[in-house]
């Protein structure tokens, strides 16, 4: 019965595929931890081979970047202040495709129209039901936005 939000907020990553603006894997920790940790699990889970994974200044590592380059993905992110070791950051540092990485703003847009949507805050208390509750979301959003950009029918 209180009026404002209980409790600490869940932490969701998620993989979006930028050229058809959906959303392929995502997960839900109750417990923040660093974010770079959740990629390998993500990446895992993917169906689809991919090429490249535009990734923010928080997932700079390099232990990361050998492990995606490894498994056949480029990671692009932006190098923390002060990078000074690491083959794939020095590579990253001195070559940057800042056109390409641009595109990552279209994953911020895919979080702000989910929150435009669906809401900020989740209506569950337990970490399953709000895991649950999210990725509904998430599956709607994939299903809305195929509905609208591919369909020429009205909805009946």
């Amino acid at each position: 019965d209180r009026a404002g939000p209980v409790g600490r907020p869940v932490q969701l990553i998620s993989l979006v595929d930028v050229e058809r603006r959906k959303f392929l894997a995502s997960s839900v920790y109750a417990r923040p931890r660093h974010e770079a940790k959740r990629i390998p699990t993500l990446h895992r889970q993917l169906a689809v081979d991919v090429d490249v994974l535009l990734l923010d200044k928080g997932f700079d590592a390099e232990w990361l970047h050998a492990w995606l380059d490894e498994h056949g993905t480029f990671s692009l992110a932006p190098v923390r202040k002060g990078c000074r070791r690491g083959r794939h950051r020095k590579l990253l540092r001195d070559c940057f495709d800042y056109c390409l990485y641009w595109q990552r703003n279209i994953v911020e847009c895919l979080f702000s129209a989910l929150k435009r949507l669906f809401g900020s805050t989740l209506r569950c208390q337990g970490i399953r039901t709000q895991t649950a509750e999210l990725f509904c979301r998430l599956i709607a959003y994939n299903i809305g936005y195929r509905l609208r950009t591919f369909s020429t029918e009205p909805l009946l």
